[in-house]
């Protein structure tokens, strides 16, 4: 069952702590939130499997990452196991370097309201209704201040589906489970701890999406993750920062088009920026919105409804009969260039071929290009017939 049809439930713990200290263990550079995401449909049968997991690794206690501790074999082997259940994951990575000059930083209160807005504002959009699962012990700070921001927010229509559930972490699997993956994604974003592994690549497909805060051009290639193809740097932060620049424009969703270009977007980034930089085929897309709740429409109107309306507001993204991607090499600019120049440049043919026929067999009285809705053409017309 789509996402879309179905209760979703998010089970969200954070790795890291508020503080300036950023070499200090005890403090850090990062906070890592992760969000367990699991449609109600299967709910009991992920809480089955992940109890397996925990009875053969963690028999008597909590699953907690700090238990884990620096043995990255073990993490791995749990990893892996957890990995088979059916859910997905949302990440927010909080580099804390980066937020020293934010103009609130040194405000606690302040500093994890601005991270609660943006983390989830991200998550509603893709789940309008969701179901919160926190510990209801809040013994972090962050989630203290998260219940009592999304609290404030009930009136507002992006919150307003939004449902608590208050549950003891020693008791809900899947609290432990957050903690589990954000304690490891963290452990190779902090550089207190500074392990090679790529958590991220490792679970490349459990992670449907990842908002780095704050967003910048500089999170995403900081690490080379396995298998990523190489940058150009120019081109592919130019691209980037089109695409960042109508997220940041669009985060009031007005409809169900604005909704699906967002998803659609942050997917392309997603494989840009965190797996492979393939191009995407339409009907994985539309398998990743129709997973959203968004049964979106034929490719053809696919194209026109959401590309097409995203690249007429600057945004840059390259086709070719292997699908989507955000461009990162000139050789794929002029890759897409040169399929749109193999359609356009015969279709312009074709119409100067019609003006001239009918121009001349009516000797000119009849002239299809002296309209002014078509002044564009008549100079590209008068251009050619200059060369």
């Amino acid at each position: 069952m789509p996402y879309g049809t179905s209760k979703i439930y998010a089970f969200i713990d954070e790795a890291g702590s508020f503080g300036w200290e950023l070499e200090n263990p005890s403090c850090g550079s990062h906070i890592v939130i992760a969000a367990i995401i699991v449609a109600e449909d299967v709910l009991e049968e992920t809480i089955s499997k992940i109890r397996k997991v925990k009875q053969s690794f963690f028999p008597n206690s909590e699953m907690k990452s700090v238990a884990i501790g620096d043995n990255i074999q073990k993490r791995k082997r749990i990893l892996s196991q957890l990995y088979k259940a059916p859910y997905n994951v949302m990440l927010c990575i909080v580099d804390k370097a980066k937020m020293k000059e934010w103009p609130y930083a040194y405000q606690r209160e302040k500093f994890y309201q601005y991270i609660n807005y943006n983390f989830y504002e991200f998550l509603k959009i893709s789940y309008p209704n969701l179901i919160v699962c926190a510990d209801e012990l809040i013994s972090s700070e962050y989630m203290t201040s998260f219940i009592q921001y999304v609290k404030e927010q009930e009136n507002h229509d992006l919150f307003s589906a939004t449902d608590f559930r208050f549950e003891n972490s020693k008791e809900n699997i899947l609290i432990q489970l957050a903690d589990i993956v954000s304690g490891s994604i963290r452990r190779m974003y902090d550089k207190t701890i500074g392990e090679k592994y790529d958590y991220c690549y490792m679970w490349r497909d459990k992670i449907l999406d990842i908002l780095f805060f704050p967003e910048s051009w500089h999170n995403y290639t900081d690490r080379s993750p396995v298998g990523r193809k190489e940058f150009d740097s120019i081109i592919a932060r130019i691209c980037f920062e089109q695409a960042v620049q109508f997220l940041k424009s669009h985060k009031k969703i007005r409809d169900l088009e604005d909704r699906a270009r967002v998803l659609t977007l942050r997917f392309l980034l997603s494989q840009m920026v965190n797996k492979n930089n393939n191009y995407i085929q339409t009907k994985d897309i539309r398998k990743h919105l129709k997973a959203l709740g968004i049964d979106s429409w034929p490719t053809q109107s696919f194209r026109n409804k959401i590309i097409a309306k995203m690249r007429d507001q600057n945004v840059l993204i390259t086709s070719s009969p292997h699908g989507y991607k955000i461009p990162t090499t000139e050789k794929e600019l002029y890759s897409f260039i040169n399929h749109g120049n193999s359609i356009v440049e015969p279709m312009l043919r074709r119409l100067i071929k019609c003006h001239h026929i009918i121009r001349n067999k009516t000797l000119g009285h009849v002239n299809l290009f002296e309209r002014a809705e078509y002044a564009n053409l008549k100079k590209y017309m008068e251009a050619q017939e200059k060369q």
